[in-house]
């Protein structure tokens, strides 16, 4: 039963594959002879111009020889490109915005859309699933009968769970190390931006040199705040934009500051420094938590670890003099 079930999953990927590809190449096909038709009907009255039409016209009809073209352009992208497109358009349109979140959190979003999230994690998943397969049902030291069955189906079902989960739990610890490098700049932009206001710069020209001085996932997002800006965007739109791409309550509170500062018309230099010492006083408790924390953590290491070797150095010659006298 596994098997037919395996033969089945793998003829159905074969199957898509294959759909993919030549629904691409038809599709391209199509509109290179649509512009080649359309390059015949135009009507011109000079010859050299109706030549250059016509050479136009040949060397469109030499870009479909595809001999030179590699086997990736050829069919490993266009399949994956039509694979991606089918995620998005049948994958629900909540999945498809909190993987959008995600990505934004994480900083790749412009380099990974969620449909190709989606196709990477359901290839994962088919990884898994074929890794459990080989490796715990195709063993034959397993239980026969029914028995073989519940837990060669149960294997498959977990390999494959785990296989989609594990995607997800890359982008989980690239959140979250791009939020501790987020945390560990934002005291500093802080600090600079409020030295820079109270030096007599302009809340945006301050901003504007310390983008063009430093370097990290902070400073990206800035970057990315004063294109939007210069783009016509309305600057609480950008501000509470930026905030959101962080994912941050720091950034959020920095954020909020900012806007009404601005909506308010207070002085721009005196929020900027409540908010570094506001800042710096949540660091300092964030890290006496940590380091309240600290012994709850080392107890498990010393009761499992260092306790036993202790025990084993000291008490080992005492048992063994025993153990000779009695």
């Amino acid at each position: 039963m596994l098997r037919i079930l395996f033969a089945i999953s793998v003829g159905v990927l074969c199957f898509l594959c294959a759909y993919g590809v030549l629904r691409h190449y038809l599709k391209l096909e199509a509109q290179v002879r649509a512009r080649v038709k359309s390059l015949g009907e135009v009507v011109v009255e000079d010859d050299s111009q109706q030549g250059a039409l016509r050479q136009e016209a040949r060397s469109w009809r030499s870009n479909l020889d595809m001999r030179d073209v590699t086997f990736a352009e050829r069919v490993l992208r266009p399949a994956y490109v039509a694979f991606t497109g089918v995620f998005s358009r049948f994958a629900p349109a909540e999945v498809l915005a909190l993987v959008d979140r995600r990505l934004t959190l994480a900083g790749i979003r412009q380099q990974f859309a969620p449909g190709k999230f989606l196709l990477f994690s359901l290839l994962c998943a088919g990884a898994g699933w074929g890794l459990a397969y080989f490796i715990f049902v195709a063993d034959r030291t397993m239980t026969l009968g029914f028995m073989r069955f519940v837990q060669g189906t149960m294997t498959l079902v977990a390999g494959g769970i785990l296989g989609g989960l594990f995607p997800t739990l890359i982008l989980q610890s690239m959140i979250s190390r791009r939020q501790e490098r987020i945390m560990r700049q934002l005291p500093q932009v802080l600090d600079l931006l409020s030295v820079s206001v109270y030096a007599g710069l302009s809340f945006d020209g301050s901003l504007r040199k310390i983008t063009d001085r430093m370097q990290g996932p902070f400073i990206d997002e800035c970057r990315r705040l004063q294109d939007d800006i210069r783009m016509g965007m309305v600057r609480r739109t950008a501000f509470r934009r930026l905030a959101e791409r962080c994912g941050l309550q720091d950034v959020s509170l920095f954020v909020t500051s900012i806007i009404q500062a601005e909506r308010l018309g207070t002085s721009m230099s005196k929020t900027l420094q409540s908010q570094s010492d506001n800042l710096r006083e949540r660091h300092r408790q964030n890290v006496k938590a940590m380091a309240m924390k600290a012994p709850v953590k080392m107890l498990f290491p010393l009761v499992f670890c260092i306790f036993p070797a202790l025990f084993v150095v000291v008490l080992l010659p005492s048992i063994l003099v025993l153990i000779k006298r009695f």
